[in-house]
């Protein structure tokens, strides 16, 4: 297995190069932020697993089918979610180096993933819904209709007590081009909240901390929207290029996002003033992004890996 090998670069980040067969667009940080799994999204039949402190490729997760997302459930283990014709969700246990198939079949593709903050269920989206799967029993449990009947599941939050689950679902509708976001129960399956955004460019989603405040990225602009509101309270746009990961502070105040264009921006909620805004080294197309909870940034250069801490 080949070695990465680090390179400083101008501006403090550094570049992993990295043994990639496929052109990078999904990174997703471990939670303690000690690995990242890297792979092409929906086209890539290989996902990469390094080792950050060791700068070491530590897994190599070939199969048939392309690759739509990961999630890691801890340090030591990945739900690699694949599928076409068929679709695979795949558990890899990193430590002892065990492969298990913990789903599979044929029709509904998922898009998304995305683990709870209590590690015990991941929120899985996609052409037939949203639902949950218990990690213990291997179980599918609550499901969510999609907000649009021709449309597909496009990406999920859980609010960071696990209460809430906001869905966004793309109308494949040549006309409206929309996504339709609900927010749910997670607990009992009530529809709280729903809104309709007019743009086929839904990126990312995040809830504040207390609940009260869903942050929603589309393009270069992050929208703010309150429970009880029908419109968004705030838009703003703190960064150029496309935003592809953006996440609320434990302050609730603050937002960080990274754009496709190697930009990262700190910025205030209610007034979107700029706390912090750094630029990749000048020259870098990244072709994709992602923040760890201990603020380190990360997308792809090429076939390699470009990292650095913006705070």
């Amino acid at each position: 297995m080949a070695q990465p090998s680090f390179e400083e670069v101008p501006n403090s980040p550094r570049l992993l190069n990295i043994d990639h067969p496929d052109d990078v667009t999904l990174l997703r940080f471990s939670p303690a932020g000690s690995r990242i799994a890297l792979a092409e999204r929906e086209c890539g039949h290989t996902a990469l697993v390094v080792d950050l402190r060791r700068g070491q490729v530590v897994a190599r997760l070939a199969a048939i089918y392309p690759t739509y997302d990961m999630v890691f459930l801890s340090e030591d283990h990945l739900l690699v979610l694949r599928g076409e014709e068929r679709y695979e969700w795949l558990l890899c246990d990193l430590k002892n180096d065990r492969r298990t198939v913990i789903g599979e079949g044929a029709g509904s593709v998922i898009y998304r993933g995305v683990r709870s903050p209590d590690g015990k269920t991941v929120a899985l989206g996609g052409t037939g819904g949203a639902f949950l799967l218990n990690m213990a029993r291997r179980r599918i449990g609550r499901r969510f209709p999609k907000g649009a009947e021709e449309g597909a599941v496009r990406d999920l939050a859980f609010s960071p007590d696990g209460r809430y689950l906001a869905v966004a679902s793309f109308d494949r509708e040549w006309i409206t081009c929309s996504h339709i976001i609900t927010v749910w129960d997670a607990q009992d399956g009530t529809a709280i909240q729903r809104w309709t955004l007019e743009s086929s460019d839904l990126e990312a989603l995040s809830f504040r901390p207390d609940n009260r405040l869903l942050a929603v990225a589309q393009w270069n602009q992050v929208h703010f929207y309150k429970m009880n509101a029908a419109k968004p309270v705030a838009t703003h746009s703190p960064v150029a290029g496309c935003i592809q990961t953006l996440r609320f502070l434990a302050n609730g105040r603050t937002v960080e996002v990274l754009s496709l264009a190697g930009q990262y921006a700190r910025f205030y909620a209610g007034t979107g003033r700029l706390l912090r805004q750094v630029a990749a080294p000048e020259g870098h197309t990244i072709s994709g992004t992602a923040l760890s909870d201990q603020g380190m940034a990360a997308g792809v250069v090429g076939h390699s890996l470009l990292l650095w801490k913006p705070a």
